[in-house]
């Protein structure tokens, strides 16, 4: 009989049901019933992302195909990644219901060809996965950017690596055994880290050249800057997939940081993707157009209140140190001094003179008498 564990017999998995995956460290006993806390953590996070990610991807795709009515090709990718990202997260959650996710020794060791086998799954899933978010975000940018040649060609260079590294990485894990597919991990997290990097970088050159102010320019570029978050999760991702690969490395344990931040980074980018069709929605509907106004009248409301506020706050400790210190009226002096408008308040509003029937031809003491009062 074989001890490779993706080979086992159904007589090896029922004598191994007993036997830790990996020797605990000393003074540990292994807990196979050990609660799987690491994925519930997992599931519920994916979970809400994985919501959020479908209301996105809904909003985009009536943005397109209803108010615009021009869906593209971006939206095919993008459709087709939100598939992938969920096939994956079920991947996932079956892998945890394995194992991964609590310490290696507290897995049977019966359990290890189940999670290689989910593994090899995913490896062949996550790639097309990756490359679909890519091309929706660099298809995205072809619109937008098209008329800059320097950056169509960025664009062009950056859908032709993506297809061939990811495809490469597809065909490579379905026809290879299971142990080079788990092996394949690291040039994959690679090739993530690489892409999302490029594809952060790439507007950055067509915006610097856009008729804008420094301040609008600093604006649009923020909105594709949240994507630092994908190359972030990118690098976690990375480091992950290497320490997984250590001689005598927890794997199961790693294994589920890996799944969590691979999650993160493509949801991420779905949302990335979705966000610039927003405002096409808000402009067609009524109601979000009042509650965005809405939110924006409060917001000026609470910021004139914070000043005016501020400014009485300034008044009445003035007026209290005056007060304190009995000389009130030397305080009240000091109001028109250059130390007291150093202060930014706001004017009071000058009352203008009420002028009464008869105040003009034979009235003029009586109505500047009152102007006076």
């Amino acid at each position: 009989m074989s001890d490779n564990p993706v080979s086992f017999s159904s007589a090896q998995l029922e004598k191994y049901k007993n036997v830790p995956a990996l020797s605990p460290p000393p003074g540990i006993m292994p807990d196979f019933t050990a609660r799987n806390q690491r994925a519930d953590v997992y599931n519920i996070l994916c979970s809400i992302l994985l919501s959020i990610v479908y209301f996105f991807v809904f909003l985009r795709m009536y943005a397109k195909v209803w108010i615009k009515r021009s869906p593209g090709f971006d939206d095919v990718a993008c459709v087709l990644a939100t598939i992938g990202a969920s096939a994956c997260f079920g991947l996932a959650v079956a892998m945890s219901l394995h194992g991964v996710g609590k310490h290696q020794w507290d897995v049977p060791l019966s359990e290890i060809p189940f999670i290689l086998q989910f593994g090899r799954y995913d490896g062949i899933v996550l790639p097309p996965t990756m490359l679909s978010l890519k091309l929706s975000l660099l298809l995205l940018y072809l619109r937008i950017f098209a008329p800059d040649k320097v950056t169509r060609y960025l664009i062009y260079f950056g859908m032709t690596f993506c297809f061939l590294a990811y495809t490469v990485l597809m065909f490579f894990n379905i026809f290879s055994e299971v142990e080079t597919v788990i092996d394949t991990n690291k040039a994959l997290g690679a090739v993530n880290l690489f892409s999302d990097v490029y594809i952060l970088c790439v507007p950055t050159t067509a915006i610097s050249k856009l008729q804008l102010s420094v301040k609008k320019k600093i604006g649009v570029m923020l909105v594709f800057m949240t994507g630092i978050i994908g190359c972030a999760m990118s690098m976690v991702s990375l480091i992950f997939r290497l320490q997984v690969h250590q001689t005598e490395a927890d794997a199961t344990y790693l294994l589920a940081g890996t799944f969590l931040v691979t999650t993160i980074e493509v949801e991420v980018g779905l949302m990335c993707a979705c966000m610039p069709f927003f405002p096409a929605i808000v402009k067609n509907s009524p109601t979000l157009q009042k509650c965005v106004h809405s939110v924006q009248s409060l917001g000026s409301w609470t910021l004139r209140s914070s000043r005016h506020n501020s400014a009485k706050d300034v008044r009445r400790s003035y007026q209290k140190q005056y007060s304190r210190e009995g000389s009130l009226e030397a305080g009240l002096e000091l109001e028109g001094s250059e130390t007291f408008t150093e202060v930014a308040l706001p004017e009071s509003p000058k009352k203008t003179p009420r002028m009464e029937p008869g105040a003009f031809g034979g009235g003029e003491n009586r109505s500047s008498s009152r102007a006076r009062l």
